[in-house]
This record gives C-alpha cells, structure tokens and sequence, in this order.
C-alpha cells in the first residue's frame, strides 16, 4: 500500500493556493491587483508589442534577441533606472542590463552575481518558489539555510537586518 502524506490530500494547505484564492476574490471584488505570485501576470497585452509580434508572424520568422535583450529596451530600462534613482551616483548604460525571459533566469543571474563562495544565505521557505533554493545551492555558498519552523521567522528577519 502507498502511503500519501497528508500534505497532498490536503492541498488547500498550500500557501500559494490561498495566495492564489485571496487574489482571485479581491479581483472579482473589483480590486485592481497585478498577480506575479504564479509567473502569470495578469497584465494587458500593449497594442504596439501586439503588431510587432502579428508582423513578425506574418514574415513567417521568429528572430532570437541578443542574449541580453533588445538594444531599444535595455536603454529604456537603463534610463528609468538613472530616473528613479537620480541620486545614485552611478549612471546605468544598456550594457549594465540584461533582459531576460523570466523570474527564474533573472533570480539565477542575480544570485550568480551576488553571492560569493564564503557567503552565508538564508532562502525563505515560504512565501518562496521551490527552485530558489536550488538556484542559491548552485553558487556554492559556504553556509545555506532553508529550512526553520515559521516560529523562527522574526528571528530570522532579525539576524538578516543587523
């Protein structure tokens, strides 16, 4: 006999169905809400990228980017970035962005960048997506936890702050 644990019968426990059941209710509540919680978005298609990929199609072609991204976008990108943070004193040129085709790909390039070999990570178990911890595995850090009891949240926080 096959023994099922009960987390699996009992999947309404998972926290990203209640994430994604909360989210659901709010919208038909009528809030406005942009739902990133599955890799989803929920945003409106902008008519100008919707031409561009019919034109594209109707070429009949589908041409690979450069493997940071469009030009165009990368400068766009790098031009918020020098706006939002005006009083940064480094100017960010299309060369410091790199766009990528998801989370995952950009969580990775962020963790390959930042973590050292000696580093210490703490990976939150939850809210998380279950690759992070893998992703964080991968750089080698010289300590890594990602596993404690959610009562030990606030001192987590708290280690992570000083």
């Amino acid at each position: 006999m096959v023994k099922v644990r009960s987390r699996i019968t009992e999947s309404s426990q998972l926290l990203i169905k209640r994430i994604a059941a909360t989210t659901a209710e709010l919208v038909r509540d009528g809030a406005t809400i942009v739902n990133l919680s599955q890799g989803v978005p929920n945003l409106p298609v902008f008519a100008a990228a919707r031409d561009a990929m019919v034109a594209l199609l109707e070429q009949q072609r589908l041409p690979y980017t450069d493997v940071a991204g469009e030009r165009d976008v990368r400068d766009t990108v790098a031009t918020f970035v020098n706006h939002m943070y005006a009083g940064c004193q480094h100017r960010f040129s299309a060369e410091h962005v790199v766009v990528t085709a998801g989370a995952v790909q950009a969580v990775f390039n962020s963790l390959a960048l930042s973590i050292e070999h000696a580093d210490e990570v703490v990976v939150s178990p939850l809210p998380a997506y279950g690759l992070y911890k893998h992703q964080v595995r991968v750089q080698e850090p010289s300590t890594m936890a990602s596993r404690f009891a959610r009562s030990q949240m606030s001192a987590v926080l708290t280690a992570l702050r000083a």
